[in-house]
């Protein structure tokens, strides 16, 4: 019975990137705060005072839509 011996493993350099869904994440994100004003302030949804706010989250569903958030993703993955 003999003391198990430790070895050192260098496996070279590792890349990581972390990211959080790019544009059409946040852009997700944003819809669902869009939609909880729309539910608990609904006054303060349809006053305008949101308005640019709701293009934004619009604009990033077309993009959405267009397929432009899978081609973001597969771009960040290379």
């Amino acid at each position: 019975m003999s003391k198990p011996l430790a070895r050192q493993y260098i496996i070279g350099s590792i890349h990581h990137k972390r990211a959080f869904g790019g544009a059409c994440g946040l852009g997700a994100i944003a819809y669902i705060t869009q939609t909880f004003f729309a539910q608990e302030f609904p006054e303060v949804a349809r006053s305008g005072v949101l308005s640019n706010f709701i293009s934004y989250t619009q604009a990033i569903a077309k993009v959405a839509t267009l397929g432009g958030c899978e081609q973001q993703s597969e771009d960040a993955m290379n």
